[in-house]
């Protein structure tokens, strides 16, 4: 692995800062709260009020939480079609093994969570806000971050197909051994985003990487699409 570069185009892209070593994110050490009530997946409800619930290996189609709390829960190899979390208030909750085709959390809070070995199709998170959480060998097609903010996130032996943060405001981030297949920060305002260890296939409007920090590895490797983003043709 060569030495790192913190990325600094001139095209327009705000950021927090713009350091050679970014600060790693400040993750809570997470455990289950050790006493846990059995609670049934399918009677999950609008505005409900989850404490020290766990939902265990338990099926169903679609789930309608909105504007729900979640305090020190645990879902446990659950499997959904569809699971609707938008403006949710997530704290202290652990997903594991869990497969949802389509996660909603449009405007979803998230704090001191783990989400690990989880398999989700899309993950529409817009406007949303994430804070200390940790995601372990979990697989997720579709991303959209698209003016959430996330602070303090860590994703850890991932694969994100499409990563989309358009507008988003991403700060203490990094991927260490995670695949990205597409990543979109267009717009986005980072600070202290670490893409080392991530493997990067493609990279929508890289003007739009100032803030964040890359191996010369991977530089190396993107070199075409970064001529192409400064007007050069490589021949």
């Amino acid at each position: 692995m060569g030495p790192l570069y913190a990325v600094d185009m001139s095209k327009p892209a705000t950021h927090a800062q713009s350091a050679a070593e970014p600060k790693a994110p400040n993750i809570a050490r997470f455990a289950p709260a050790e006493h846990l009530h059995e609670a049934r997946l399918q009677l999950l409800e609008r505005e409900g009020s989850y404490d020290s619930a766990r939902f265990f290996d338990q099926r169903a189609d679609e789930l309608d939480a909105l504007l729900a709390t979640f305090l020190d829960c645990v879902f446990e190899q659950s499997q959904a079609t569809a699971l609707m979390l938008d403006r949710a208030h997530i704290s202290r909750t652990m997903f594991a093994e869990c497969g949802v085709a389509q996660l909603h959390a449009v405007g979803a809070g998230f704090a001191d969570c783990l989400f690990t070995g989880c398999r989700f199709g899309s993950f529409a998170a817009m406007e949303s806000s994430m804070h200390s959480v940790e995601m372990r060998d979990c697989h997720i097609g579709y991303l959209n971050l698209r003016d959430a903010t996330w602070r303090d996130v860590r994703f850890v032996d991932c694969v994100i197909d499409e990563f989309d943060a358009g507008g988003a405001q991403l700060t203490r981030v990094a991927f260490p051994g995670t695949r990205i297949e597409s990543i979109n920060l267009q717009h986005a305002t980072v600070g202290d985003v670490d893409l080392r260890g991530a493997r990067l296939h493609r990279i929508e409007n890289v003007e739009y990487l100032r803030g964040t920090t890359m191996s010369l590895d991977q530089i190396a490797d993107l070199a075409t699409a970064f001529a192409a983003s400064l007007g050069i043709r490589v021949a």
